[in-house]
């Protein structure tokens, strides 16, 4: 940089000054010699007088411009000092600003969560990188600069790499999303790349933004995944609701040819036994809408060990032939505050994760007893709360589990098996029904040692119920009156007319929404109850039944649905106060129903 302030007259040099006064006061005093010596002047008052002489011709002639020129000369000096100290002040100011400006660069290069590297355009090297990449990448600052593309990506991208690396070179391409990355430890991972050319020191280099998606896919695969399993569960409950009209024919026929036969006709048995099926797959509908989510808990007491009995002969079935399936139940019950299907489905996936841990065979192994959890072992074991509980131990001699795989069993979307083979939601939904039943869950597993699950679930005092259906119940009292029946299922309204006909009542039925207010119009003066399947075309029975209310606001009603209670008051804004009864339902439970909303006062 130039001089920003030049002075136009040369500088002064203090030793052109020192040789002239030198030169001039040596001829001065040659010259003064030569006068003594001429006069002979040889006294003191001679020497004296000129001695005065000397002094009085010197100070004005030689010292006086001497000290004016160094006067002029220091003012120049001090201006000049003030511009150098103002050139230097200006300098040192801007060399702190671009200290200032590299600090802070370097900070935010240092500090960003993302990933940034910058390559040279020439050699494709790195020639630097931040922490966050270095991280990313497994490597060190010093290992990753000097490290070419071809080292951080996977071979067989290598192609696509090289030609997206010129794109974004020549500025044709900027992100690039979902780019496969190398570790140093051989992993691989997926970035989206943002990038830019820039000039470095003279050398064309490409700078790029790296950012990690992997938190992003997962997400995005959980998202996928619970999409999956909500279209899954809505065709469930769509099987459901179906499925409940098929087996409210099953069981309504059964049960009317149980009526008319005699106690001790020997063909009775085949049809208890096919009630007993009929009830089993009204249990399966239930997991169905459970599964859906679909489903109301329904929490009452039940015994812990008389739901393992129940579910064994399934478990057995689902372990296999080759894996020993041994029970050691408590000798007295174990009374919990629960839902029996919930549990069973509990044990099934249990069940299910112990069988594909033993692809070889093992033993599976399901064990109760009754436990007293104290401040002592809450305290040692960080879970629980004092009281007596019901512990199930649930355990497997299969492969086992790491720490790392243990700390995330139980989470939603998380498996360790084959894409396609498992949802990752088995687990969660255990976990999920213990915590609905105030309850805690603890897992033991050690690689090659199988694994163990300890589940509690808080006992209550008082004792369960024997519930045992009766196939066949007593006739309900029937009546005269008569029924607008509206059914589009065409077994179920057969069915269902040929049960009330039985016991005196007069039907008219309708087959759809439209078609029963129809019929209503055309007998509303006989009409004295409306019995409607919820869901229908044309109108649904709620539609119906509002368009009927306005004719006859005193109309009694009663509702009948395949689907689940939860989804039938919530998408049919149903009150609380209308009856509804949900398929299957048994001839000796619908007639009840009827009979008891006829006799109501409106």
């Amino acid at each position: 940089m130039g001089n920003k302030y030049p002075v136009k007259e040369k500088p002064f040099n203090p030793w052109h000054f020192i040789w002239i006064t030198v030169v001039a006061s040596e001829l001065f005093t040659a010259f003064l010699n030569t006068l003594q010596y001429v006069l002979y002047i040889k006294t003191n008052l001679a020497q004296l007088l000129l001695a005065g002489f000397i002094d009085a011709l010197f100070v004005p002639l030689i010292v006086a411009p001497i000290i004016i020129y160094f006067i002029r000369k220091g003012a120049e000096l001090k201006k000049f000092n003030e511009q150098l100290q103002k050139e230097i002040a200006e300098r040192e100011h801007v060399e702190a600003a671009l200290l200032e400006s590299e600090d802070k660069f370097r900070s935010i290069f240092e500090q960003a969560t993302d990933g940034i590297m910058i390559a040279d355009a020439e050699t494709k090297k790195q020639i630097e990188a931040n922490k966050a990449m270095c991280i990313m990448l497994g490597y060190s600052h010093d290992e990753i600069v000097g490290l070419s593309i071809d080292d951080i990506h996977p071979k067989e991208d290598l192609p696509a790499i090289r030609e997206t690396f010129k794109k974004q070179l020549r500025g044709e391409l900027s992100l690039v999303p979902k780019v496969p990355m190398l570790r140093k430890d051989g992993s691989v991972f997926y970035a989206d790349i943002n990038a830019a050319p820039v000039t470095l020191g003279g050398k064309q280099c490409l700078c790029g933004i790296f950012r990690d998606i992997t938190d992003k896919q997962k997400l995005e695969d959980q998202l996928r995944q619970a999409q999956k399993m909500e279209s899954i569960g809505t065709l469930a409950g769509g099987i459901a609701h179906d499925f409940n009209n098929i087996l409210t024919a099953i069981v309504g026929y059964g049960h009317i040819a149980l009526m008319k036969m005699a106690k001790d006709d020997p063909r009775r048995v085949y049809i208890e036994h096919m009630l007993e099926a009929g009830d089993r797959a009204a249990h399966l509908t239930q997991r169905l809408l459970l599964f859906s989510r679909k489903q109301i808990s329904e929490r009452k007491p039940v015994d812990l060990n008389e739901s393992i009995r129940t579910v064994d002969k399934f478990l057995k079935r689902v372990i296999g032939e080759d894996v020993e399936c041994r029970t050691s139940l408590f000798e007295e019950a174990l009374p919990i505050f629960g839902d029996a299907h919930q549990l069973e489905q509990l044990l099934m996936n249990l069940a299910t994760n112990a069988r594909d841990a033993m692809s070889t065979g093992g033993i599976f192994t399901i064990a109760t007893e009754q436990v007293r959890l104290d401040e002592a072992f809450i305290t040692i074991h960080g879970y629980g709360k004092p009281g007596i509980y019901g512990l199930i131990t649930i355990s497997d001699t299969g492969t086992g589990m790491d720490a790392v795989t243990r700390e995330h069993i139980f989470e939603p979307f998380f498996t360790t098996k084959e894409v396609g083979k498992g949802t990752g939601l088995g687990l969660s939904i255990v976990y999920g029904i213990i915590k609905q039943h105030e309850g805690f869950i603890n897992v033991y597993s050690e690689p090659g040692q199988g694994t163990s699950f300890n589940i509690y679930l808080p006992l209550i005092a008082a004792g369960v119920k024997e519930e045992k259906k009766k196939l066949v119940e007593e006739r309900p009292r029937g009546g005269t009156e008569t029924i607008l029946l509206a059914e589009d299922d065409e077994t179920v309204r057969t069915m269902t007319r040929v049960i009330l006909e039985e016991v005196g009542y007069t039907v008219i039925a309708a087959v759809d929404g439209q078609d029963a207010v129809n019929t209503y119009k055309e007998h509303k003066d006989r009409i004295k109850l409306l019995l409607f399947d919820i869901i229908m075309p044309k109108k649904t029975g709620k539609e119906a039944y509002d368009e009927i209310r306005a004719i006859q606001p005193n109309i009694k009603i009663l509702f009948q649905s395949g689907y689940a209670p939860a989804l039938v008051r919530q998408k049919l804004l149903l009150e609380g106060k209308i009856p509804v009864v949900f398929k299957p339902v048994t001839p000796m439970m619908l007639l009840k129903r009827v009979r008891s909303v006829l006799d109501q006062v409106k």
